[in-house]
């Protein structure tokens, strides 16, 4: 048996696969079951589904192919996709400008004594 592990989106898993003549099949899969979004645990529980049903595998290149009844999951090497480095630069004028408005002038207005 060869071990397996991982990230689903938020929670971490690990098991256990087996490998022969192109059929693959993962066991005893398990996961951390950290509090995720709602949309996160749909992506969780398909992806484990996917897993735990695969049923063959090819290797492309650099990507890993893993066939279930209902789809197909693609790994790609990450060792082996080039990443385009972006350098960003930015200028920030710092000088601003207020208007302050004027003091209120106060006027007293004297009361008499009745």
């Amino acid at each position: 048996m060869n071990g397996v592990s991982g990230s689903a989106g938020c929670n971490s898993y690990g098991g256990a696969f087996q490998y022969n003549a192109g059929t693959l099949t993962f066991t005893n899969l398990v996961t951390t079951l950290m509090a995720c979004e709602e949309s996160v645990n749909a992506q969780e529980t398909a992806y484990m589904g996917a897993l735990m049903a695969a049923t063959s595998y090819q290797v492309n290149g650099n990507q890993l192919v893993i066939n279930y009844p209902t789809g197909v999951l693609t790994f790609v090497n990450a060792a082996t996709v080039l990443t385009p480095t972006v350098e960003m630069t930015a200028t920030v004028d710092m000088t601003a400008t207020a208007t302050v408005p004027a003091a209120p002038t106060l006027t007293e207005t004297p009361t008499t004594a009745p």
